[in-house]
């Protein structure tokens, strides 16, 4: 699906931009943001580094637990 001129903002999270690989897949995502972004639009990313390993830093002195049936609970 392509999208010319459509958005002032493009996001792509959740170590996407890490699965560009090559530089032709990151030329060609590059290139279908550019496309899909207005006059002046933006384009926001998130990746991480992956030998951080914050998990190992993580506490279970105040663990959070979350019910499946919360989210439907609220509101």
């Amino acid at each position: 699906m392509s999208w010319e001129r459509e958005f002032d903002f493009v996001v792509m999270t959740g170590h996407a931009f890490q699965m560009l690989l090559g530089d032709d897949e990151l030329r060609a995502a590059l290139g279908a943001v550019r496309a899909a972004l207005t006059d002046g639009g933006q384009f926001g990313f998130e990746t991480r580094d992956p030998l951080t390993r914050a998990w190992e830093s993580w506490t279970t002195e105040t663990p959070v637990e979350v019910a499946a049936d919360a989210a439907a609970s609220v509101g």
